[in-house]
């Protein structure tokens, strides 16, 4: 199943509003860092575990572990 959809899907079973994730990615200068956005924290994580390091987070700029 795609993880979008899932995530969809549990917002509205939880009748929580859909967030936009912000994923800084580091690379240790092997690559241009950079930044990307995503409805969905599974989908964030995933970016983070393939940088060297890497931070998420939410709309109100608070950081996600």
């Amino acid at each position: 199943m795609n993880m979008g959809i899932q995530s969809n899907k549990h917002l509205k079973e939880n009748n929580m509003k859909p967030q936009i994730f912000k994923v800084c990615l580091y690379y240790g200068g092997e690559i241009p860092n950079e930044q990307r956005y995503t409805p969905s924290i599974e989908v964030a994580r995933k970016w983070v575990t393939e940088s060297e390091h890497g931070t998420i987070e939410n709309q109100n700029n608070i950081l996600i572990q």
